[in-house]
C-alpha cells in the first residue's frame, strides 16, 4: 500500500463489489470466490467493520496475508483471473505458479485523456509461458473502466452509527459542518486561519491521522477533545470504518478529501469538496487536478465555474465561500451526471464484463 486509506479502501470496495456482483448473479466458480492478498490486515478490517466482513466472508470472500500469497495457490485451485491495484506486482513465486490465470492490473483514477487510449491494452508478460497482463482504468465515462458505485442495500445502516451519533451532537444550531480528511499540509492551516479571520460560524470533523496532527500542532496542545476557538469549533474524530464515512460526507456542507478513494466518495455524497491530490514529484499531481476540473467544472455558467476553482485551488476563503450554496447545487447536478453515466454498470459490473471474453479467448 502506498497511501494508506486510499490504496487500501479501493481495493477493499473493489473486493467487496466483486464478491456482491458474484454472489447476487450465482456465478459457478470455486467456493472461494474472491481473495483478497494485503500486507495490512487489520487496516482492512477496521476499513471495512467486521458486520460487513462476516456478511461477505458468508459470501465466499477470504481475506489473505500478503506474505503468504505463494504458500496458499495449490494446483487444483489456480484463479481464471488475478487482479493487481496500482502495479504492485504480486511476489514472483506466486506468479511463477499462476502462469495460466488472467493478468488486470487496475490502475490508478484519472480524468487525463489519454488513459481512455491505454485503457484495455496488453503488454508482454514478464516471466516466461506468462499470459499478457492487461491494464485497465477507472475513469469518468464510457471509454474508460468506470466508477466504484454504491454497494449492497445488505450494508448497515450506518446513519444509526454511535460514533456518528455522538460526533453530531457536538454540531451547534446555524453551523456550517466541515469534514476534514486531508495531508495536513500549509493550506489547511491557512484555511484555518483564515475562517477564524472572517468570523465564520463552523464546525469542523477533523479525521484521525494527517489532518489531527497538523492541528495538534497548529493548536501547541493535545487535540482530544472538542476546542473552539472564535466561531470555529474543532471536533476530533476517531478511525471510522468505510460505510460510517461515507455517512459523514452526506451528513456535511462541505469535505475536504484526499487520495482517490475518499474523492469518489465525496462525489456520490453530492456535496462541495476541496481535493486534496496526493502529492507527487514535478508537481504531476497538479495536472492530475487539472484534467478533473475541466471534466467537473460547470461549462454554462463561468462565474460559478471560477469559484470552484477558487475553492479546489486554496485560493483565498472569501473568494468563493459565500456561493457554497451554489457549488452544493452544482455537486447535486454532478452526482446526477455520475450516477447517469453508470445506469447500466459501474466499475465492478464492467471490469466482470471485460474479463468474460478474455476467458474464453484462453
Amino acid at each position: 500500500m502506498v497511501d494508506n486509506y486510499g490504496d487500501a479502501g479501493f481495493s477493499w470496495r473493489l473486493t467487496r463489489r466483486l464478491t456482491e456482483i458474484l454472489a447476487s448473479n450465482h456465478f459457478t466458480v470455486n467456493e472461494n470466490k474472491v481473495r483478497l492478498f494485503c500486507d495490512d490486515i487489520p487496516l482492512i478490517k477496521k476499513l471495512a467493520g467486521e458486520a460487513i466482513i462476516a456478511k461477505l466472508m458468508s459470501l465466499g470472500l477470504r481475506i489473505e496475508s500478503w506474505d503468504h500469497a505463494e504458500q496458499i495457490i495449490k494446483p487444483n485451485e489456480m484463479p481464471e483471473v488475478v487482479l493487481e491495484t496500482f502495479s504492485c506486482d504480486l511476489p514472483e513465486l506466486y506468479l511463477t505458479q499462476i502462469t495460466d490465470s488472467l493478468l488486470i492490473n487496475v490502475e490508478y483514477l484519472s480524468a487525463e485523456p489519454w488513459i481512455e487510449d491505454m485503457h484495455g491494452l496488453a503488454t508482454l508478460p514478464s516471466l516466461p509461458n506468462q499470459h499478457p497482463r492487461y491494464f485497465y482504468y477507472p475513469g469518468f465515462n464510457n471509454r474508460t473502466g468506470g466508477l466504484l458505485g454504491p454497494s449492497e442495500p445488505f450494508s448497515t445502516d450506518a446513519n444509526n452509527s454511535k460514533v456518528l451519533n455522538e460526533l453530531f451532537k457536538e454540531i451547534r444550531t446555524e453551523s456550517s459542518v466541515i469534514s476534514i480528511f486531508n495531508y495536513g499540509e500549509n493550506n489547511f492551516i491557512d484555511f484555518l486561519d483564515q475562517l477564524m479571520n472572517q468570523g465564520t460560524k463552523a464546525d469542523l470533523f477533523i479525521c484521525y491521522g494527517k489532518a489531527q496532527e497538523a492541528v495538534t500542532k497548529w493548536l501547541g496542545k493535545p487535540f482530544n477533545r472538542p476546542i473552539d476557538l472564535d466561531q470555529i469549533r474543532l471536533i476530533p474524530t476517531p478511525f471510522v470504518n468505510q460505510e460510517e464515512y461515507d455517512a459523514l460526507l452526506a451528513r456535511c456542507d462541505l469535505n475536504w478529501v484526499r487520495g482517490e478513494d475518499s474523492f469518489v466518495r465525496a462525489q456520490w455524497a453530492a456535496k462541495p469538496f476541496i481535493w486534496d491530490i496526493y502529492p507527487q514529484e514535478d508537481q504531476v499531481h497538479l495536472e492530475k487536478l487539472d484534467a478533473f476540473l475541466n471534466i467537473y467544472l460547470p461549462k454554462d455558467n463561468l462565474q460559478l465555474a471560477q469559484k470552484i476553482i477558487n475553492m479546489m485551488k486554496n485560493h483565498a476563503v472569501d473568494t468563493w465561500w459565500n456561493d457554497l450554496s451554489n457549488i452544493n447545487s452544482y455537486a447535486q447536478e454532478w452526482a446526477n451526471t455520475l450516477h447517469s453515466s453508470q445506469l447500466d454498470a459501474d466499475l465492478g459490473v464492467r471490469i466482470i464484463n471485460f474479463i468474460k471474453p478474455l476467458l474464453k479467448k484462453g
